[in-house]
């Protein structure tokens, strides 16, 4: 109650204008149907009129409650009508200036009416507007939105009132200033959605198209961030009718070349306009596109005039290019990272992002361009989203066997359903795209490791180190979730291409990563190559890859970009002084990728195959349980073929060229890699490893006493030689261990060959094999000094373990090859599509190798004495190990007498007697087959 309500109490007659109003709204509370409301208001109607000479209206708040009510969509047009004359009765007795002061009061019923009210009711309700809201003028600002909201409903095509209801608008427009009548209109079209397709139309129809945005910028309003907001409500209307008005908006008022709106809400327009690709409307795409590559509704070029192109798609290519690509990028970016970071969602909110994006790659011009930037943000995506669902913490990264993991992902509907669609949105690249893209952004990782490492110093790159072994976990996530059966391809070739491509850059990058981030990158390395299958070779190629035109170097340019790079110690050089790129080394492997059957050429296999196998010279002992490998089952037969010894001499009668196939250069890779990695952390890189590489023409049989400069080397002080190394065996153990797992995983890599009419040619070749002594390569002299050098027995026994496991290959190789070709029957030639393929294992360590380190080093015998040393009481954690490493070798070596000389050797030692060997007859009884010579006579002898 007001000042002036307050003076009109002392008026008699005012108190029994108060009274008769109260007892006229009684009626309303006993009211039962509408025609007492009907009633009701005529009797209020009534008394407003007996007392029109006071212009103040006693129980306001209440009279505008009622009139409200009874302005309920659900009664009928009587009512309306009736509590209509009641409003224009107040209005005219209160005054316009009364009215802007009580707008709240008696608008709360009147707005929400246009959109209910009977043909009838609406001439009356907008002559109220005309009549008495117009001349309000600017006070109408308050209550100027829910004025909008009351009156655009009526502004609908085709209707009698349309015209009337426009031009009110217009009129309320000019009372109140265009900026604000914007505004307003803004809010209403963000917060009521009946509103939003008559609000977008009537400023369609008030835009002048003849003018740039520039020159209309009041439709913006006083508040562009108001504006940003509806817009990118109503583009994700859920009326296509709205979606469709509202990209014609977006069109005109944000083109891309323009700068009303800011690079932020650029981006959230374009967030939100992405999600209309959902709907599959050809309408509303087309309105898209166009946005994005600078042409209007009607397909006309727009943009600056000096960069137009009369050719429509030079245009576009352009106008995206420059414009819209980057905007689209951080968009889809942006809709990717609220979906995998953002809080709890629906299935189908996590599924729109994939959705998306598989809608745009139908689009030429717009999804394949993006794609490269956007496609680790879907990886990300997809990896947190499953892991916050499965909580996959709890398993083990790096696996190779993910039946429970992918059980969990199947069982789980909403992984299930993330994990199907992503699969479609792969599926829909060239098989080689997407490994391609894992590769190129391991090879980026490792670089910006580099990069903020020399910047900040070791002691700062905590965040470096994540980024590198977060994305191996999420590689590691992506092979267990991906399809690769879909394409042969992938597995046989693109798998062993992206191998190839890490083991690359890790060993351009081994001084500036640290060993965490080595190890599982090494891990991650070892699960690739578990996924990739042999090849399958016809006869025609001869175990070559034959590259096509204008890519026959590609593997080579990646060898020469790795070996361009820089690194800490020698920024010029990527490989240890001595040491060939894999480039230029020569082939000791036989690993190929996939190539088709070529029938017209089957004979070259043959020869390839071959070439260089012959009878073992090297004595073989007991061999270990490679000597399994060898098996024929069904139609598949089983050839292990041992590496050929190719020399320079006999390298230019071949005739050909031989290109390097994806897995031999991996091989290669991994023994450099394993290389460096040892003379980084394990052994001295400048000492007797670069020092036997000089020692190729050197004459070393053991009749003249000379012995191998690795003979000499390895006499001296362990420790000594490692007081430089900053890195304790246990940091580098377990990249250690991973590398000559990887190592070894490559080495008995197996090729498929559908087999020809080699069999003959393999049985009459063997016999004119050289098995000449053959130096061994630096990769094998740097590992059989890691197995003498190292400090620590841990890292001692890994690579002594990779040795032996190398040469019981080599060993079970040779002896399977020779008993394969001794029993080859002639038969008739075959062709490949009669089913028959022949597994070739060519293992790394050639019996040239063997042969030279048995004969010309006394490498076994220093491994036999180190064992031996482990036994004592002072190591009793590695006794079992070097029991199982001492009995493996007692199985490898070519003469068995060198362990039992080593034995007895050391019984001789009377300080020794009580420790080493009770300890090796202890664990020598656990393990089967043990024979031991000689032994009884010694210890008999030393007992007395």
């Amino acid at each position: 109650m007001n000042t002036e309500e307050l003076e009109l109490l002392s008026d008699s007659k005012y108190r029994n204008y108060v009274a008769a109003i109260d007892k006229a709204l009684k009626n309303f509370e006993y009211s039962s149907e509408w025609a007492d409301l009907i009633s009701a208001l005529g009797k209020l109607n009534k008394v407003l009129q007996n007392n029109a000479k006071y212009q103040v209206v006693p129980k306001k708040l209440t009279i505008g409650k009622r009139l409200a009510q009874c302005l309920h969509p659900a009664l009928p047009g009587g009512v309306h009508r009736k509590a209509l004359e009641t409003y224009e009765i107040i209005f005219k007795i209160i005054g316009p200036k009364r009215l802007a002061k009580d707008l709240f009061l008696y608008s709360s019923g009147l707005f929400p009416l246009l959109a209910n009210a009977a043909m009838s009711v609406k001439p009356t309700l907008l002559s109220l507007y005309e009549i008495y809201y117009l001349p309000l003028g600017k006070t109408l600002k308050p209550g100027l939105q829910g004025l909008l909201t009351g009156i655009l409903p009526g502004l609908e095509e085709g209707s009698e009132y349309y015209e009337r209801t426009n031009t009110l608008l217009e009129k309320v427009a000019a009372a109140v200033d265009q900026s604000a009548f914007y505004s307003a209109l803004w809010g209403s079209l963000l917060t009521s959605p009946a509103v939003r397709l008559p609000g977008i139309t009537y400023v369609l129809a008030h835009l002048n198209r003849k003018l740039s945005m520039e020159d209309q910028l009041y439709i913006i309003g006083s508040d562009i961030e108001l504006m940003v907001e509806a817009v990118s409500t109503s583009v994700q209307d859920s009326s296509v009718l709205v979606q469709r008005s509202t990209l014609d908006l977006i069109l005109f008022c944000f083109p891309f070349h323009m700068s009303q709106a800011t690079r932020p809400d650029m981006i959230r327009i374009l967030s939100a306009a992405l999600h209309v690709v959902l709907r599959r409307d050809m309408s509303l795409n087309r309105r898209l596109y166009a946005w994005l590559l600078g042409f209007d509704n009607n397909g006309a070029i727009i943009g600056p005039r000096s960069t137009r192109h009369s050719n429509p798609e030079e245009h576009a290519t352009y106008y995206f290019t420059t414009f819209s690509k980057e905007l689209l990028v951080q968009a889809m970016v942006g809709i990717l990272q609220v979906n995998g970071f953002g809080e709890e969602s629906t299935l189908m909110q996590d599924l729109k992002p994939f959705r998306i994006l598989i809608s745009l790659l139908d689009k030429p011009e717009l999804g394949p361009v993006i794609l490269e930037d956007v496609l680790i943000e879907v990886f990300r995506t997809l990896y947190s989203q499953c892991k916050a669902e499965l909580d996959l913490q709890m398993e083990p990264p790096f696996s190779k066997d993910h039946a429970q993991l992918s059980s969990k992902l199947r069982e789980n509907k909403k992984t299930a359903e993330l994990i199907k669609t992503a699969n479609l949105l792969f599926n829909s690249f060239e098989p080689y795209y997407m490994w391609d893209y894992v590769a190129r952004w391991f090879e980026e990782c490792c670089r910006r490791t580099m990069h903020a490492r020399l910047q900040t110093g070791p002691g700062d790159s905590e965040s470096s180190e994540l980024q590198l072994t977060n994305f191996c976990l999420l590689v590691d996530f992506l092979l267990d979730i991906v399809s690769l059966e879909t394409y042969i391809e992938i597995q046989t070739e693109h798998l062993p291409q992206l191998l190839l491509r890490m083991v690359s850059a890790l060993t351009s990058h081994l001084q500036t990563l640290h060993l965490s981030e080595l190890t599982d990158s090494l891990r991650l390395c070892s699960k690739i190559l578990s996924k990739v299958q042999p090849p399958l070779l016809s006869a025609s190629t001869g175990g070559v890859l034959q590259f096509p035109s204008g890519q026959n170097n590609s593997v080579k340019e990646w060898e020469d970009k790795k070996v361009s790079s820089v690194s800490l110690e020698n920024p010029t050089e990527v490989f240890e002084d001595g040491e060939n790129p894999p480039s230029s080394q020569s082939s000791e492997s036989g690993f190929t990728e996939f190539i088709q059957y070529r029938a017209d050429r089957t004979d070259d296999i043959d020869r390839e195959l071959s070439a260089g196998q012959g009878a073992a010279a090297i004595p073989i002992g007991s061999t270990s349980s490679e000597t399994e490998t060898a098996s024929t089952v069904g139609s598949e037969e089983t050839i292990i073929q041992p590496t050929s010894t190719v020399t320079q001499r006999t390298a230019p009668q071949s005739g050909k060229t031989v290109q390097k196939t994806a897995m031999q250069c991996c091989l290669e890779y991994v023994q450099q890699f394993l290389t460096r990695l040892i003379n980084l952390y394990i052994v001295q890189s400048n000492s007797s490893s670069q020092a036997l590489a000089t020692e190729h023409h050197g004459d070393l049989s053991p009749e003249q006493g000379d012995t191998s400069k690795w003979d000499r080397d390895s006499h001296g002080d362990v420790k000594e030689r490692n007081i430089h190394k900053q890195k304790t065996s246990k940091e580098y153990l377990s990249a250690f261990l991973a590398a000559c797992q990887l190592f070894l995983e490559c080495s008995s890599f197996p090729v498929y060959i559908a087999e020809g009419t080699h069999t003959s040619e393999l049985r009459s070749e063997q016999s004119e094999t050289d098995w000449e002594h053959v130096q061994p390569p630096l990769w094998l002299q740097t590992l059989m000094n890691a197995c003498n050098q190292a400090s620590d027995f841990s890292v001692q026994s890994v690579a002594i373990s990779l040795v032996m496991d190398l040469v019981g290959l080599t060993q079970s190789v040779v002896m399977v090859t020779g008993e394969n070709i001794n029993s080859m029957e002639p038969v008739q030639p075959l062709s490949p599509n009669q089913g028959r393929v022949a597994v070739v294992i060519r293992p790394p360590l050639t019996p040239g190798n063997l042969k030279y380190i048995a004969e010309k080093t006394e490498f076994f015998k220093h491994v036999a004495l180190t064992l031996w040393d482990q036994l004592g009481d002072r190591t009793p954690q590695h006794h079992q190990k070097s029991v199982e490493l001492f009995y493996q070798l007692h199985n490898l070596v070519p003469s068995s007498s060198i362990c039992e000389d080593v034995i007895s050797q050391q019984l001789t030692h009377k300080d020794k007697v009580t420790s080493s060997y009770p300890v090796f007859t202890l664990h020598s009884n656990i393990i089967p087959n043990v024979k031991y010579r000689n032994y009884k006579n010694d210890c008999s002898y030393l007992s007395e």
